[in-house]
């Protein structure tokens, strides 16, 4: 039995725990590289959105309202998207044990500077179907108070899209 406690104890110094073993270092520099790969990878995919976002100052054709419409609605599920994908990566970086998460201000930059282009162009569209009832219509079937309601909102809409346009250019650049 004293053969075997000595032996015992001669396996368990032997014993190295996997998180200190070579193959593990190994494995963990890979995944960080991997990890530091997809890191850029989202990094062009955000200034991809970037462009799209900046694209919308030349756009301007009444006609083309609900296209419009439509490219914004994917621009924001993009940025979606990439939310999901970059708290995807932080997780990644928590199981790794990495002290600090990859923040990605970008983000939050692309996403208030969408803001204006999806309220104008949402706002467009409304005033396109309202402008029929207003202007064509019988007067009697116009709600005043809703129609009042209606054109301050758009009118504040329009002014604070062209104080915005101003600075959109400079922050996404």
């Amino acid at each position: 039995k004293a053969a075997n406690a000595k032996e015992g104890s001669k396996d368990a110094a032997a014993h190295i725990p996997f998180r200190e073993s070579v193959l593990t270092w190994l494995l963990r520099e890979t995944l960080e590289k991997d990890l530091s790969k997809r890191g850029e990878q989202i990094k062009l995919q955000l200034a991809q959105v970037a462009a799209n976002v900046l694209s919308f100052s030349d756009k301007g054709n009444p006609k083309l309202i609900r296209e419009y419409i439509d490219q914004l609605t994917d621009v924001r599920n993009a940025l979606t998207s990439e939310a999901q994908g970059i708290q995807s990566y932080n997780q990644e970086e928590e199981k790794l044990g990495l002290a600090t998460k990859t923040s990605f201000p970008e983000l939050e930059t692309i996403s208030r500077e969408l803001m204006p282009y999806e309220r104008l162009w949402q706002t467009a569209l409304r005033f396109h179907l309202s402008y029929s009832s207003w202007v064509k219509g019988p007067i009697r079937a116009l709600d005043g108070e809703q129609t009042a309601r209606d054109h301050a909102e758009m009118v504040e809409t329009g002014v604070e899209t062209n104080h915005r346009f101003g600075s959109a250019r400079a922050t996404l650049k």
